[in-house]
């Protein structure tokens, strides 16, 4: 099913890739959905040692790039 969220492009190694798949298969989901939640994840643990980090001004310009 094609989805309208924006994409993160990763280049890393097979062997990471491979294992990230192992585990994603093992839990059940999507290597985008793992990768979604890992995401998700580290950004609540940053931010709880961290304080909130404020997305008002961001915006994507014409090529899906972040802007600030």
């Amino acid at each position: 099913m094609p989805s309208n969220k924006p994409k993160i492009v990763i280049r890393t190694t097979d062997e990471l890739i491979a294992k990230f798949d192992i585990i994603a298969k093992q839990e059940n989901r999507s290597m985008s959905n793992l990768g979604e939640t890992i995401i998700k994840l580290y950004i609540e643990n940053y931010e709880k040692n961290h304080g909130n980090i404020n997305t008002v001004n961001i915006g994507r310009d014409n090529n899906g790039s972040i802007s600030f």
